[in-house]
């Protein structure tokens, strides 16, 4: 199952650089995954899903990451 992982530009407590490892590392040992950096948020964004602001900046890649593929949907029938 493939899994999304978000990280935002100023997450201090997983900067992107360490994100990125820890997703390849996820990917060598046969995970998939999407990485994606975001926007900074707030002035800190470790916390960007407990902000509006960081709602708003996560929003459009939750919603393309919680579509259903057309092709996972017909294996499941």
């Amino acid at each position: 199952m493939p899994v999304t992982w978000l990280v935002a530009a100023n997450d201090s407590y997983f900067s992107p650089e360490l994100s990125r490892r820890l997703a390849d590392a996820f990917r060598g040992a046969g995970g998939k995954v999407d990485f994606r950096v975001l926007a900074a948020s707030g002035s800190e964004g470790h916390w960007m899903a407990e902000t509006e602001n960081g709602v708003k900046i996560a929003s459009p890649e939750l919603d393309r990451a919680l579509k259903i593929q057309p092709s996972l949907a017909a294996k499941k029938r």
